[in-house]
């Protein structure tokens, strides 16, 4: 028998993952369908998916929480790799008809379809264009009433933030070695999640020299609709999986950081 392609396999099979997380879905409570893309963080696939990953960051990674920790689940996100490096084009191609699907699933439960395309990556896919009609299009620009968000560990200075699309929305992930990022981004109006072991905070503190800089902190493991919170807000999550055992100082003991 012919071997299978990976067009032919994710013909057959979602790119995206849709209602197979908790976080997901509490949001379908709260009104929203959401589609996740998978790939495997870091360079676990060969390619580096996440350029400013830290130590803390990659030993705690997400994609080991949960239903992450089961091989079936490590080799999938493989495979979806594989397919993107190997064959942008179609892989871009089918990820389109997905999302085409999701809206239609969405529409028929009466909820607002919503995309996050980094759930253990972090790509800059409002740049990534594809053949569309004959025309270079992002995913973004061709579903533009539609929501997309997502967690990066790019700073300012990289440029990411300016000019994003209307409907991109993005969330700044605090780790061991880039508070003061996390702090310009927060004076910046943006928000920042930061990972905690034990109660959640009310308030994170950074200080530098005598200067003491104050956010408030919410639940955000209540959902994932992080574009519906506030900007200047510290998105409080648990530590989860390999992160419980951080030393690194990814995961937070204090709220008060010292810069």
């Amino acid at each position: 028998m012919k071997k299978e392609t990976l067009k032919q396999y994710y013909r057959r099979n979602n790119l995206l993952t849709i209602s197979a997380d908790s976080k997901t879905v509490k949001g379908e409570k709260l009104g929203y369908l959401t589609g996740i893309l998978y790939l495997s963080p870091h360079k676990l696939s060969g390619k580096n998916f996440c350029p400013f990953a830290t130590i803390g960051c990659i030993g705690g990674c997400l994609n080991t929480a949960g239903r992450g920790q089961m091989d079936c689940i490590q080799e999938a996100r493989l495979k979806r790799s594989a397919y993107m490096i190997t064959d942008k084009e179609n892989f871009m191609l089918e990820l389109y008809i997905r999302i085409q699907g999701l809206i239609k699933r969405a529409d028929n439960l009466n909820l607002i379809p919503v995309i996050r395309l980094n759930g253990t990556s972090d790509l800059r896919f409002e740049n990534l264009k594809f053949n569309y009609n004959n025309k270079k299009r992002t995913l973004m620009q061709i579903f533009k009433t539609v929501q997309f968000y997502d967690y990066t560990k790019y700073p300012l200075e990289t440029g990411r933030w300016d000019n994003l699309p209307p409907n991109y929305d993005l969330t700044y992930s605090l780790a061991e070695n880039n508070q003061l990022q996390a702090l310009q981004l927060l004076q910046a109006g943006k928000r920042v999640a930061a990972v905690y072991r034990n109660k959640l905070p009310k308030y994170q503190s950074f200080k530098i020299g005598d200067y003491v800089y104050k956010y408030p902190v919410l639940d955000a493991d209540t959902s994932d609709l992080r574009f519906n919170d506030p900007g200047s807000y510290i998105c409080g999550l648990k530590a989860k999986g390999k992160a419980k055992k951080d030393t690194s100082g990814f995961v937070l003991d204090t709220n008060i950081i010292t810069i």
